[in-house]
Order: structure tokens, then sequence, then C-alpha cells
């Protein structure tokens, strides 16, 4: 696999993990963005089955991710500041979302990839967001109509599918069930070592209750289970030194999910809620997809997009899939199984 860098704005750079192109013509190329902790990395075995089934896999490094540039100062600023200028902040998440898809536009022309095929099946592309990088997948659709028009006529014409892999509430700026917890927000765990305590919870495997009933009360929200070990006890020491990030890279998501809470609401409205997105993108799949024995979030989060898109009368489009028996890591420890609920819609 090539580990690169493409330029997608002045002074702007984003690190890339890519298996090149499969020998099956025409193929699909799968974009991927990764979570909070966890570098692009975290895909590499996702990447490796679908080249294997004759995809192309491409794992976006986030800015401030290891290879990616570094946020400047006042974007630093206004990210750690509770008391942030509000338009400032949304346009800060513009940014990110046309970062996310100058990088489609730009390695689409740059590796020529084959467009959509005549009949829709094959070709073009899927973006995937998992965990934290939902937000910056929903925010490629979201900022889309502010683009240059080249650019957005090419991404429309490009993208097939958008993929939304365990969101949560927070990420998508709404309302996070009065039960919810995690190690990251338990100020009664030492400082540091809430983000190792993080790493081990969120790779768990959970024992919920008859979660059909839409009850927060039949969700484990603190103990994992003791029948399967977490993800990351599944990686040798390279493999977590390669995609686990306990750094100051991985410290901006927690701010970002606090004092940006409208603008990501707005960004998650936007992509999936509203007449003009839909209008950009008229054959988009959209799909949700929730790992029931992951971290109570993802159950709640699938159920907060959910209630909100119903209040506003939209949505209606959205294929939500349950994978059971799958934690939040199903890309590393099941990625058959993800690869098939990714790709058996589009």
């Amino acid at each position: 696999m090539l580990e690169s860098a493409l330029t997608v704005a002045p002074g702007v750079e984003l690190a890339y993990i890519d298996t090149g192109a499969p020998e099956v013509s025409p193929y699909t190329t799968i974009f991927a963005i990764h979570g909070t902790c966890f570098t692009n990395h975290i895909f590499k075995r996702l990447q490796s089955v679908a080249f294997t089934k004759g995809f192309r896999f491409v794992s976006i490094n986030r800015r401030p991710f290891k290879g990616s540039t570094p946020f400047t100062a006042e974007e630093t600023n206004l990210i750690l500041n509770v008391d942030g200028d509000a338009e400032r902040r949304a346009a800060f998440m513009e940014a990110r979302g046309h970062e996310m898809a100058s990088f489609i536009d730009i390695f689409t022309q740059t590796f020529k990839l084959p467009p959509v095929s005549e009949r829709g099946e094959k070709g073009g592309a899927i973006l995937f967001g998992w965990s934290f990088g939902t937000q910056f997948a929903s925010a490629v659709l979201a900022y889309s109509a502010t683009l240059p028009p080249d650019v957005r006529f090419r991404l429309a014409s490009q993208l097939r599918s958008v993929v939304i892999y365990d969101t949560t509430p927070g990420i998508m700026g709404l309302t996070d069930a009065p039960k919810s917890w995690a190690p990251l927000i338990d100020t009664t765990i030492p400082e540091n070592v809430r983000f190792p305590m993080f790493a081990q919870w969120i790779s768990s495997y959970f024992d919920h209750g008859d979660y059909s009933k839409h009850d927060l009360y039949t969700l484990q929200y603190v103990l994992p289970s003791i029948d399967k070990v977490p993800t990351i006890f599944n990686m040798d020491f390279s493999e977590q030194n390669n995609a686990l990030e306990f750094g100051p890279d991985t410290t901006f998501d927690f701010p970002l999910s606090i004092f940006f809470k409208e603008q990501l609401r707005t960004t998650f409205v936007k992509a999936f809620g509203s007449p003009e997105t839909a209008a950009l993108f008229p054959n988009l799949s959209k799909i949700f997809i929730v790992a029931d024995r992951s971290p109570p979030l993802a159950l709640t989060g699938m159920w907060a997009v959910q209630d909100e898109l119903e209040r506003l009368g939209v949505g209606k489009d959205i294929t939500y899939k349950i994978a059971k028996g799958e934690n939040h890591f199903m890309h590393w420890d099941n990625p058959e199984k993800i690869l098939e609920l990714i790709v058996a819609d589009v």
C-alpha cells in the first residue's frame, strides 16, 4: 500500500494510504475517514479485504493527525475556546468539508478513477465515515453547495454513496442520552490515563438488552462483556503503534464535540435533511450502520438521528443497517462483513 499526502488547499495537505487500483475494471473507490484516538491505519485490514474484492480503498488522515497539516494557531484557539465566535466556527466546519471534498476531487482526477458506470452499479466513489469521522463525511455533503462549481459538479457525478458507521449523538450535535458515559468525560479518572482507557473501552464488546424497544435502560453503559477481548488486544505492538494516537493530535475532537455543538448539528441537518443537498446529489445512497455490541453511544446515536430527522420531516431516503454481534471495530475484527454492508445497496 502507498502512503503519501495530497495538497487540498493552499498550505494544507492530507495524508492517506492507498491500496492502488485493483485488476477489475471499472472499479469503485472507497474513501474512509477515521475517528478519535485512531489513525487511518485502523482501516488496514478492511483495505486489504476490499482490494482483494476488487475495490480501491483510500484511508485519509484528518488534520492534525500524522502526515496531515497541523491546525494553525488561529484554528487551535478557535477549537479550544469555549467562547469562540459562532460564525468562525461555522466557517471552520465548512473548510473541513471543503478539504475532504477537494481530496476526493483531486485524487479522482490525479489517478483517473473510473466514473460511475452507465447503469450506476460500478465505478465512482463511496465516502465512508467512522465514529468521529462521520461528522467530516457529513461535512462533505453539507457544504458542497459552496464548493467551486466545477468541483461540485465532479463530486456529485463521482459520489455514489455516503456510509455513516457508528456515529453518536454528540458527534452529530444532538443531545446525548442522559445515562451516557465514556472515560474521556469522567473527571474521576486521572487525566493521563483517560485516552488509553477510552481506547480499551471503545474497542470492547457490550452486552445490551432488547434495544429494539429504543429504551435507554436496555443498554449497558459502562461495563464491557467478558466473552470477547477488546479489539486493540488483537493488534500486535507495531499495529497498535501505527493505529493508536494518544498524543496532542487526538485532543481536538473532544472540545469540538462540546464547543461546536450548534455547528455539528447544522452540518448533520444540511447533509441529510437539506433539500438543497438532496438536489445536488439526486442519486446518492445514504446508509447508516450500527454495530449492536458497540458502546451504547452508537445505538443512541442512531436513535437520536432518526428522532431528529423525523421531527424535521426529512431523511426518509436513509437506509439503516444493524450489524449484529459486531462492535465499534468491525473493520478490524470482521472486515468482510462491514465491506458487505458498505457496498450492498450501492
